[in-house]
């Protein structure tokens, strides 16, 4: 695999763009709201809260 850069495009908006990765930005969204539901997936009976979708999410990583 070749070099990794960070890339994006802004197109006409006043609205910036967060300017984070994914992965900093849910980090930021389960410090500020860890007990309140992050993914509800009724036909699976499955209802996370913002740290429980973070401990599954983080499970997947190879370097766990």
């Amino acid at each position: 695999m070749g070099k990794l850069i960070q890339s994006y495009v802004h197109g006409a908006n006043a609205l910036p763009l967060i300017g984070e990765t994914i992965g900093v930005h849910f980090d930021r969204a389960v410090a500020r709201w860890p007990e309140s539901e992050a993914l509800v997936v009724p036909r699976q009976e499955v209802r996370w809260t913002y740290r429980e979708l973070q401990k599954q999410v983080d499970a997947l990583r190879p370097d766990s």
